[in-house]
Order: structure tokens, then sequence, then C-alpha cells
């Protein structure tokens, strides 16, 4: 049995569900003949390896986040997979999709996970979408709304979907210890952005009061105004720099709270499902969200997290003064239960694989 992934993304910053999937893929077939494709990063470093199996970078003349670079990257991966053959391919993300047009042969299954809404890359990518009839087995979607509107956009006729939420931890990783060393912080990780994430309101001196940790990089635009405030932040609001996420999953465990926002400027980003959001609850670390879909539905469901009335800087403001009064209360105690109680229940990998492995 030969398996083939193609990641949109370098392996191993970001989208670990990628990892999982091929490693769990290769546990289910008993097989050692698997192999994952990466684009090219001058900025990182390769992969080489994801546990036993190899992952080779596909060298391209572009940029492979460009037009001709995207083009490049897949007919190159697509000449490797028609001499190798596999009998299961995995497609990660539109921008992969080119890819199972430049195929010569039929593999016995092909998974094409979603992890990005396909819409938001454009007319084309839709395009490419409504034509996958009887070139893919399973679909699989971090959230549900995503997956509703894609098929209304797209089609998908007669093709099983699977939601599978962004919950890449193992259970086996899961910390049931109740007496941790916890600051009464607040954590934000990721992009620093004024148009997505509102930057602007940890620069507000209304909100200098409350302790919050800021990790991560500086979105494009703005980005040298950006650095230059937060850097110079000194009071109970600081910026620590960028972590991997491997740091950051030792990090995040001393935390309090975690933040977890984005703007809602369209439906890509209305209908967020973070990788943040569920690595916090599966540390235990109950999250502050805005009332993005997946995660008021998940904290409404489980208790496990305090969620705002909407996305202004007065809900915002509201929500940290909430979360931290509860602070030493039983109420606090019982959501950090309820994040445990969650991610042994649910929100693992191995409960998320369950619905990939019934299919194959």
């Amino acid at each position: 049995m030969k398996i083939i992934g193609v990641s949109d993304v370098s392996i191993g910053y970001g989208s670990p569900q990628i990892i999982r999937l091929m490693q769990s893929l290769g546990q289910h077939y008993g097989t050692s003949d698997v192999l994952l494709f990466e684009p090219d990063n001058a900025k990182i470093e390769p992969a080489r390896q994801i546990g036993k199996y190899p992952v080779l970078r596909m060298d391209t003349m572009y940029d492979p986040y460009s037009e001709p670079g995207r083009i490049e990257y897949c007919i190159r991966v697509a000449k490797e997979i028609n001499k190798r053959k596999p009998d299961v391919l995995v497609l990660f993300c539109t921008f992969t999709l080119p890819v199972l047009f430049k195929l010569k042969f039929r593999p016995r299954k092909v998974i094409y996970y979603h992890i990005e809404y396909a819409p938001f890359y454009g007319d084309f990518d839709i395009e490419m979408n409504l034509n996958i009839g009887g070139k893919v087995d399973l679909l699989l979607y971090p959230e549900e709304n995503r997956a509703r509107l894609d098929i209304e956009k797209c089609g998908y006729k007669d093709i099983p979907i699977e939601i599978i939420y962004n919950s890449s931890q193992s259970v086996d990783e899961l910390d049931l210890s109740r007496s941790r060393n916890r600051e009464n912080k607040i954590l934000y990780q990721g992009l620093i952005s004024r148009d997505l994430t509102f930057a602007d309101y940890y620069l507000e001196p209304r909100l200098q009061r409350f302790p919050i940790d800021l990790y991560g990089t500086f979105s494009t635009k703005d980005s040298h105004y950006l650095e230059s405030r937060f850097v110079e932040l000194t009071g109970n609001i600081r910026y620590l720099g960028y972590l991997k996420n491997s740091e950051l999953s030792r990090v995040r465990k001393k935390y309090s709270y975690s933040i977890v926002m984005w703007n809602p400027i369209s439906e890509n980003y209305y209908y967020a499902c973070p990788n943040k959001f569920f690595e916090s609850i599966f540390d235990a670390v109950p999250p502050i969200a805005a009332p993005h879909p997946q995660c008021k539905l998940i904290i409404k469901q489980y208790n496990c997290g305090i969620v705002m009335n909407d996305w202004s800087f007065n809900a915002f403001e509201e929500a940290l003064k909430k979360a931290m009064n509860l602070l030493g209360t039983h109420t606090y105690d019982q959501m950090v239960e309820n994040c445990l109680y969650a991610a042994q229940q649910e929100l693992n990998w191995e409960k998320q694989f369950m619905k990939v492995a019934a299919h194959l």
C-alpha cells in the first residue's frame, strides 16, 4: 500500500492536522510507504521527515504562492505522482487541487481535505471544484458552515463528507494534572493585524489594566508601525515575539485564558475554525472567543470558555473583565475541568480520525 499527500504549506509550521492525517493513514493501512510533498519556502528549513515518513520539498523557480509558482508546484508534484502511482492520494486545500487534473491514472482512494475555504481562492478554484465528480472519494472539512457553503457553490454531489475538527493533538498527550503553576494572565497567539485581528484594541489605554502576553507575527500591511508600537509596550500588555508551535504548546499551559478572535470581514473569517482554539481547550486553558459559530457552539456545548457578545471593543473589554473576575472561583475551576472533559470526549485527533477511518 502506497500513500502520498500533497501539502499546501511547509510542514511543521501550521496545519498540524496534515501530519496527523498522514501518520494515521500509514498506521491504518499498516504501511511505511508514505510520502508527503511540501512547497518551496526559502525562509523555512525543509521538514525532511514526519516520524518515519519522508517529506519531499519541491523546489520551484517562482514563489509557490504566486500564480506561476502554484502552477509549477502542482505540475511537478503531479509528474512525481504519475511515476509513483500511490494507492491513496491526499490533497490538502484547493491550492493543491490542480494536481488531480494532471493525473494519468485513478488512485484507489482520493481524499480531499478542505483545510481552507475554497471560494476564498477565487472563481478559478470554484470552477475546478465543480469538476471533481468521479475523481474524489472523501471530502473533509474543519467546519460545518464552510462545508454547507462549499456544497452550495461547488456541487459535490454523491461524494461523502465528514467534518473533522482542527483537534490535532493526540489523547495520549493530554495533561490531566489539575494543579498547574498558572499565571493570572491571558495569552494571545497568532497574527497581529489591524484589519484581521483587531491589533489596535491592545493599544487602547482602557485595556492596559489587563495582563495580556502576545506572541506572533505582524501582518505585512502596517507591519513597521505595529511592531514599533507593540515593542514599546511595557505595562500589563506585552509583546513577547514569535514562537514555533511546539514551544507555544509548552508556554500556553502557564496561562489562565487564551484569546481567539478574527474580524468577520468575509465568510472565511466569520466561519473561523482555528487550531489555537482547540489547542487551548486541549491544554485546559479556557478560550475567550468572539462569537464565530464553531467557537460559540463548542464553548456552549461544554461550558469551557467565555464567548464575547460581538466583535466590538466594548464586548472584548467586558469579556476580559469577566474572565479576570472569575479567577480563583469554582466557576473558573469548572471551566478548566470542562476543557479536559471536552478534550477526552471529542476534541482529540483519535476521535476525529475515526470519522475518516469509517470510509477507508
